[in-house]
């Protein structure tokens, strides 16, 4: 039996919905040292989809994730964050509380 074209595309999903690599994903450490590139620009801060594993500027740049799903990845009050627009194209974000850092005016 064959599946479509269609089916191979999407990625698979947890029983719960999750997607299998969102698990991976988080337990993830970012902003290390690339092991396969000399700095400057070597911090692991993408995380590939595709390839559920992190990676560098250079890693991108070198076009091997170049048709893959990559997530940027931020530091934020010392914690790693990744935007929700960019989280919504991945999974349902309508039960994750937004962070909104407080704003001081001038």
């Amino acid at each position: 039996m064959s599946s479509s074209s269609s089916d191979q595309d999407e990625p698979a999903e947890q029983p719960e919905g999750k997607p299998e690599w969102l698990d991976s994903f988080v337990q993830r450490t970012y902003f290390g040292s690339c092991e396969l590139h000399e700095p400057p620009k070597n911090q692991l801060t993408k995380y590939c989809i595709d390839c559920d594993s992190p990676a560098c500027f250079h890693c991108i740049d070198a076009g091997t994730h170049a048709e893959h799903r990559v997530l940027k990845i931020y530091r934020h009050v010392y914690k790693d964050v990744v935007l929700r627009s960019e989280m919504e194209k991945h999974i349902d974000c309508s039960k994750i509380q937004v962070f909104f850092p407080n704003l001081r005016t001038p």
